[in-house]
């Protein structure tokens, strides 16, 4: 499942090779793409298996994708990896599960991050367009920031 990781790095570097930050305000066909790319996911974790989740994540980013499709995609995957590690961190017994969805959203976040910073989108705007919990995603959001913040010299 570590191939997950991939399509945050496809997307940081389809950012940084898109040039400048965008300055105008995001339209509602942008707003279309940063959801048609969380619906993606939605219909990846509808697998059965971990491995097949996995799959269907690779699978998705296997061509060329557009920048804000890509960006609701990862952004879903972070939410939802970092909602699973969770769950299973509060269930006795799924240590080992809650590790893998925790370094999957671990992998998810910097470029996501960079993503949205590059594009001037914030937490808010992103968990609206993709239907996610926003109370739920500004608390992740601040938990990994955090985690980026202790890793910097």
């Amino acid at each position: 499942m570590r191939r997950a990781a991939l399509p945050a790095a496809i997307l940081a570097l389809a950012l940084f090779m898109a040039g400048p930050a965008r300055a105008e305000p995001i339209t509602d066909a942008d707003a279309a793409a940063v959801r048609a790319g969380a619906k993606i996911d939605v219909e990846c974790l509808k697998r059965d298996k971990v491995k097949d989740v996995g799959d269907c994540r690779m699978a998705a980013t296997g061509s060329k994708q557009p920048d804000l499709l890509m960006l609701g995609f990862t952004f879903h995957m972070w939410f939802s990896d970092a909602l699973l590690a969770e769950l299973y961190r509060k269930q006795n017994g799924k240590a080992e599960i809650a590790a893998l969805f925790e370094n999957l959203a671990n992998a998810e976040y910097p470029p996501l991050y960079v993503a949205e910073r590059q594009l001037h989108l914030e937490v808010s705007d992103l968990c609206r367009m993709t239907e996610v919990d926003c109370a739920t995603a500004h608390r992740f959001n601040a938990q990994w920031l955090q985690r980026i913040r202790r890793k910097q010299p």
